[in-house]
């Protein structure tokens, strides 16, 4: 994968496969948004204190995805009006509360929605 990148500060969710990579691929300081459970709504609340972590501090959400958007998916400042889950629903709700996004597919590049 190259040389490891060093942010200042790397925020990213606790589940496995690209999460897990991040977290045991790029050096220094990490900061954790773990779920406290596995309901969809523990989850999108976690994926909201990350993507509100990154709005409060000029971030940009990295974000990988392995299928389309949703349709009808659009960005909003709450979860719950963009709807969607997992990678998608954070996409929506970064771009919708103004944080950059930057999209990268595993796999296969699908399109785009037209709000991204």
């Amino acid at each position: 994968m190259g040389t490891r990148p060093r942010w200042n500060l790397l925020a990213h969710r606790d589940a496995e496969g690209v999460d897990k990579t991040a977290r045991n691929w790029v050096t220094g300081e990490q900061t954790h948004y773990d779920a406290e459970g596995w309901e969809a709504w523990q989850l999108a609340a976690r994926s909201t204190k990350l993507v509100k972590a990154l709005a409060e501090n000029n971030g940009t959400l990295i974000a990988f995805a392995n299928k389309p958007c949703p349709k009808g998916l659009k960005p909003s400042k709450c979860w719950k009006c963009a709807s969607g889950s997992g990678t998608w629903g954070t996409v929506a709700l970064a771009v919708g509360l103004g944080v950059k996004v930057e999209l990268y597919w595993l796999g296969e590049e699908l399109l785009k929605p037209d709000w991204l």
